[in-house]
């Protein structure tokens, strides 16, 4: 079963109310709040919301992040954590990795899957939906880059630095320079 969207605190809570013999297992989808910011700042439902506010969000992700550590200290088996950007990158080395540690077969579906859905090839139509599931993955992770101003970057990386610090993404002003991969 997939969750998107689900806090940390809520899986706590369900794991504390379902049985231990569960094989319940969570993978734990991070992103750079910068892009998380681009994206919801493309959201008309974002707008004018708490979402949209870039303290909150930090907020969110330290407790998320306090969460998953806590329950990833407790049952180191159950939990995963992937970087939306690493997944986006590499999405076939990535999924097979995530998929051998959580035991599921890597198939030519899933392949295929991968391959219609996160490569250059997407049709406009899908590109231009926010909700479809098809994107060229490897521009879609970094395009804050170009849609982000520098005062709304450098505010990110003020509130979020701890956040950043800790996901391991790079705060440095090489980060601008679209002319540099990352």
């Amino acid at each position: 079963m997939k969750v998107a969207r689900l806090h940390m605190k809520h899986i706590e809570q369900l794991m504390s109310t379902v049985k231990n013999d569960l094989n319940l297992k969570v993978v734990f989808l991070v992103r750079d709040p910068r892009g998380i910011y681009s994206s919801r700042k493309a959201m008309d439902w974002c707008v004018n919301t708490p979402c949209i506010d870039v303290q909150n969000l930090c907020n969110e992700m330290r407790v998320d992040l306090k969460v998953f550590r806590r329950l990833k200290q407790s049952n180191p088996n159950q939990f995963n954590l992937i970087k939306y950007e690493d997944l986006s990158s590499n999405p076939e080395r990535e999924t097979r990795i995530l998929f051998k540690q959580l035991q599921i077969p890597y198939t030519k579906t899933v392949q295929r899957f991968l391959e219609t859905h996160t490569s250059e090839k997407i049709h406009s139509n899908d590109v231009d939906n926010p909700y479809s599931t098809k994107r060229n993955s490897r521009v879609t992770a970094f395009q804050w880059r170009n849609r982000l101003n520098i005062t709304e970057i450098n505010q990110i990386q003020n509130l979020c630095e701890d956040v950043l610090f800790e996901l391991n993404y790079d705060n440095s002003t090489t980060l601008l320079n679209n002319r540099i991969k990352l």
